[in-house]
């Protein structure tokens, strides 16, 4: 390792840490900005620069000015909001009407599906 790399890693070292986290004065980012940006220029990727400085990558481009957007990169604009007109739902006229879910089940096993509620009312009243 260079000596510039070690400073670096010893004031890294000595900063205080705030619960879990370092807190990093603008000079001390300015200098691991400096440094990956000097050994990204010798032909180091970003990656392997953090990480000699003890760094996450992530954290050292963001220091750097964010995320950096691809050329690929399409603009997404907002969704648009449509009106639009809500019309009940037509039965189509050769269907036949779907069959109703009611069934009754009697008790010796007999078995009569496809009533309507009128049926079952009627069968109710019929039965008291």
């Amino acid at each position: 390792m260079d000596a510039e790399l070690l400073e670096l890693r010893r004031t890294i070292a000595k900063l205080p840490k705030v619960g879990r986290r370092r807190a990093y004065t603008a000079d001390i980012r300015g200098r691991i900005v400096a440094f990956v940006a000097r050994e990204v220029a010798a032909g180091r990727s970003e990656a392997a620069a953090c990480n000699a400085v003890g760094m996450h990558q992530a954290t050292v481009s963001e220091w750097n000015g964010g995320r950096k957007k691809r050329a690929s990169a399409k603009k997404k604009s907002a969704p648009r909001a449509r009106v639009v007109e809500v019309v009940a739902a037509k039965p189509a006229a050769s269907s036949p009407p779907a069959p109703s879910p009611l069934s009754l089940l009697f008790p010796a096993g007999v078995r009569v599906d496809g009533l309507t509620i009128a049926d079952v009312a009627a069968f109710a009243k019929a039965v008291r």
